[in-house]
């Protein structure tokens, strides 16, 4: 199998993406086709659940409970304290959001997969067969997330807005924070530690060869700018620092525990 963190094949899958345009992702499946006769295709669930969390989706603003099931064009909000909310992808991929966290699920598409197969977030703990994407928006709060069961290799991948710039993830497990934007120029900073795996980053939102950057496995990228002006301005900033093993070790566990907790229910 090729090597799935190598920077030259996700370089050239990136090129594959500019030619396509990812916010015009493929059509969703049609009526006719197995994906439509299959309602596990492209769901989130609600697997954890703790303090205030609100979904708004097509049905308004309302607290998420445990085992919803909701889909792309969802907005969550996580409260502040103690609160977190975990959602598992169908394709595999999960979300850990922290407190003081605002999450939208710009889109989320999955081909469908052989019939042989069934049961919803059977990915879990298998890699998805086929093709997906999830595009997702953080404006402000902080998510680890375990994708490395999206399927890279039939071209699936993640991407992240954020105020600063779009950041495009190979199988990885990564944590991801967005500082809420302040003053009048809505000064804020990402950071961005990638604890297995690869990240390629677009700090000013151009998905295009020679833009980006890879991010290296136990890899600290910090970028600071101002999202009046895209990132730019006088206050823009980057840095990468390598993670201590400590900081990994105690990040990782502190997902994992959450995630076991989660799929337990």
């Amino acid at each position: 199998m090729k090597s799935l963190f190598s920077s030259t094949i996700f370089m050239l899958s990136l090129s594959a993406f500019a030619q396509t345009t990812p916010s015009q992702p493929p059509a969703p499946p049609t009526a006719s086709s197995p994906a439509a006769a299959n309602p596990d295709l492209a769901k989130i669930k609600a697997v954890l659940i703790s303090g205030n969390v609100t979904l708004q989706d097509s049905s308004g603003e309302h607290p998420l409970t445990l085992g919803t099931i909701f889909a792309q064009g969802a907005n969550l909000t996580v409260g502040a304290g103690q609160s977190q909310a975990g959602v598992a992808f169908s394709n595999g991929a999960f979300v850990l959001a922290s407190a003081n966290t605002s999450l939208s699920i710009t889109n989320f598409e999955q081909a469908p997969y052989p019939a042989a197969i069934s049961g919803a977030f059977l990915h879990l703990a298998s890699p998805d067969p086929g093709e997906s994407l999830i595009h997702l928006t953080l404006p402000a709060g902080t998510l680890l997330m375990d994708i490395k069961h999206m399927n890279l290799d039939e071209g699936s991948y993640l991407r992240i807005n954020t105020p600063l710039g779009s950041f495009v993830f190979s199988p990885a497990l990564f944590r991801i924070s967005v500082s809420a934007p302040t003053g009048p120029n809505h000064d804020t900073s990402v950071i961005v530690d990638c604890l297995k795996g690869g990240v390629t980053c677009f700090p000013n939102g151009e998905i295009r060869i020679g833009a980006g950057f890879v991010l290296n496995e136990g890899q600290e990228y910090a970028l600071t700018g101002n999202a009046s002006s895209g990132g730019l301005g006088p206050t823009y900033s980057t840095s990468v620092r390598a993670l201590t093993p400590a900081e990994i070790t105690r990040i990782t566990n502190e997902f994992l525990q959450a995630k076991t907790a989660a799929l337990a229910n």
